[in-house]
């Protein structure tokens, strides 16, 4: 009412189901299938047209069946759809945090079922985790001198010019 929420509902399913992040602690021969794996459910997600704008090991549940990996997005009231194209597809991943010998697996599988090639794809992947943590960086450091300077917060070594 008044552009304000006036009624919301919260709908859940319980799924027997981990986190991702579990998958970056496993030692890299046992991490191999699961990222493939992985890799793959993400490269459908983007072919149909779904970007989750939190898009992290930490808002991917999975489980292991027997026939191999089941996935499930949590967080969704964050997910997109938009009209799939590779680079919208690669810049979606930045949110991705995997050592380089994983991003390497995981990189090698998206591009293997892109039909496109494996190192432009970990470089893509690679160059727009890099600018994402630049400007989450440079944006703190804007934020923290901004406190400082209004006087909202006083840090160590800084100085404050009172008017």
């Amino acid at each position: 009412r008044h552009k304000l929420l006036h009624k919301s509902f919260f709908i859940s399913l319980y799924v027997n189901c981990e986190s991702s992040e579990g998958l970056l602690h496993l030692p890299l021969d046992q991490s191999r299938e699961p990222l493939r794996a992985f890799a793959a459910f993400t490269y459908k997600l983007h072919k149909q047209g779904i970007f989750h704008a939190d898009f992290s090991p930490g808002n991917v549940l999975y489980s292991k069946t027997p026939d191999g990996y089941e996935f499930c997005l949590i967080d969704n009231n964050r997910i997109r759809f938009r009209k799939y194209n590779r680079k919208r597809a690669l810049r979606n991943l930045r949110r991705i945090n995997l050592p380089l010998d994983r991003y390497a697996v995981f990189a090698m599988e998206y591009a293997r079922l892109e039909h496109s090639d494996a190192m432009n794809t970990a470089q893509r992947m690679l160059f727009y985790h890099q600018v994402r943590k630049t400007w989450v960086s440079a944006r703190k450091s804007l934020k923290r001198y901004l406190k400082v300077l209004t006087g909202l917060a006083y840090y160590k070594n800084s100085i404050v010019l009172k008017p």
